[in-house]
């Protein structure tokens, strides 16, 4: 059995070394910082992190200022995973701390790793969404499909693990790979962070081959967190961690679990609060779901104090009331889970518990219960529906258009290569192009690339590396100038 370290998990090492780390060269005397606070000032000024302002967390292009975007919706994951990391961290250190390494210095770092880690654990999401994320993979594979049936790709072949990541898309895995190749701060190398907190925010351990099982019972295989171009990389990172079995399987880091449980009651309760906003229901419809489940205790309790906030009559606007409902929900499901982790410490700390935490807690029927309230009210919505269905024609038309740019053949005497239009290639972010060079060994002009399944791999890649980046609103504008619809 495998047993984890505190030690090993809230590893500083970085993947190459930085100049701001703590105990690397470049601090100066006076720099207090830790390595985590350095992950957190990293993130905060980073582009990809901004334009999560203008990606849907559910309503595409909204005009209400009020409803979450992903931005919104990231702080609100990072400040409800610090908290849960407070407390746990607290709790360790009075109930556990003789196990696995701990030392009370580390009640600091916890809740600063999941801080780093709500901030970033949708930063790979695409322009509208889910919606998107699949659109992507469907394009990308029909393009490649489309490249087979001509003459100069007709012999390419793509290893299994490359096919399947372009066809199930993640954003998932693309989080990891702006955090550790697509931001490039100095170079290639993505934003130099920690090992703690680059394995803290992979949720689901294995490749595109071994996931994208959604009915096993093992949680780490319901999707999965890397593509085959940072195979490396996540080996070094789960190294580092000390988060590999014996039989070469990775583990998932416990802070994993707490992030993921701050997701979940970040958008269960969100979306219940941006739906009302919206008047797509009532605090009664609300009240009519809970009472389907009135056989349980905690949404029995809940109930009789939503009621009560319904039938206050000092609350001078209905937003105050979702407000303080949205609160109530989020004290259920924030100690529901801390009870949890710590039931379930010892199995997660040996590697073998491998469920969702919200699952095996007091508040798992709460969560479904919300969820069905989402379901009816949110994902039917007309307007949602509607800019779902735009969203994937705009995708598909640029993916579309992206490939005709760069599938270029150049012949020889000797052999044809694929080469870039100019055009095309000045619409791609310069750190994309630079992480592409590395892996495809071409010239600055891009016009010598080897025909290759690996070569092929990577430039569809780099197109979803540079659409999957864009916000919602860039996504649209690009789409009508390049279609002539506006100048």
């Amino acid at each position: 059995m495998t047993q984890l370290s505190w030690k090993n998990l809230l590893s500083s090492e970085t993947l190459v070394q930085r100049t701001t780390a703590e105990g690397q060269k470049g601090r100066d005397n006076y720099d207090g910082r830790t390595a985590f606070d350095s992950d957190y000032d990293r993130i905060i000024f980073s582009y990809p992190f901004r334009r999560l302002q203008d990606k849907a967390q559910l309503f595409p292009l909204e005009s209400n200022d009020f409803v979450r975007t992903r931005l919104t919706h990231s702080l609100e994951v990072s400040a409800l995973a610090k908290s849960l990391g407070i407390s746990i961290a607290k709790r360790i250190s009075i109930e556990k701390k003789d196990l696995y390494k701990w030392s009370e210095d580390y009640e600091k770092h916890l809740p600063k790793i999941l801080e780093c880690a709500g901030l970033v654990h949708d930063l790979g999401n695409p322009p509208f969404g889910h919606f998107g994320e699949a659109t992507i993979g469907d394009s990308l594979i029909s393009v490649f499909n489309k490249l087979k049936e001509t003459e100069s790709f007709t012999d390419i072949v793509l290893t299994p693990q490359q096919k399947t990541d372009l066809e199930k898309f993640e954003g998932n895995s693309q989080s990891f790979r702006i955090l550790t190749h697509l931001q490039c701060i100095k170079d290639e190398y993505g934003y130099h962070l920690t090992s703690a907190l680059l394995a803290s925010i992979v949720k689901y351990p294995v490749n595109s081959i071994t996931g994208n099982n959604k009915k096993s019972d093992d949680i780490r295989f319901h999707k999965f967190g890397y593509f085959f171009s940072e195979n490396d990389v996540i080996e070094e990172v789960f190294s580092n961690t000390g988060l590999i079995h014996t039989d070469g399987t990775y583990i998932r880091h416990p802070l994993t679990f707490l992030m993921e449980a701050a997701d979940d009651m970040a958008y269960c309760a969100g979306d219940i609060e941006d739906g009302f906003k919206k008047h797509l229901f009532t605090i009664r419809d609300i009240i009519d779901f809970l009472n389907k489940h009135d056989s349980n205790t905690m949404i029995k309790q809940l109930k009789k104090e939503i009621e009560k906030i319904s039938n206050n009559t000092t609350y001078y606007s209905e937003e105050k009331r979702i407000q303080d409902i949205r609160i109530k929900l989020h004290q259920k499901l924030f100690h529901s889970i801390i009870k949890a982790f710590m039931d379930n410490y010892d199995k997660i700390m040996n590697g073998t518990f491998n469920k969702e935490l919200i699952v095996v807690s007091e508040a798992k029927e709460l969560r479904e219960c919300l969820k069905n309230i989402t379901e009816k009210y949110l994902f039917s919505n007309k307007d949602v529906i509607t800019k779902e269905i735009m969203g994937k024609k705009i995708i598909s038309e640029l993916v579309t258009l992206y490939a005709d740019g760069l599938f270029k053949i150049r012949k020889t005497n000797e052999k044809n290569y694929i080469k870039f239009d100019k055009r095309t290639k000045e619409l791609i972010s310069s750190d994309y192009l630079l992480v592409l060079k590395k892996r495809v060994k071409c010239s600055d002009n891009f016009d010598d690339i080897e025909v290759t399944g690996d070569n092929i791999y990577y430039i569809l890649l780099l197109i979803a590396d540079q659409i999957s980046g864009m916000t919602d609103t860039y996504c649209l504008s690009l789409y009508r100038k390049l279609h002539a619809i506006k100048v």
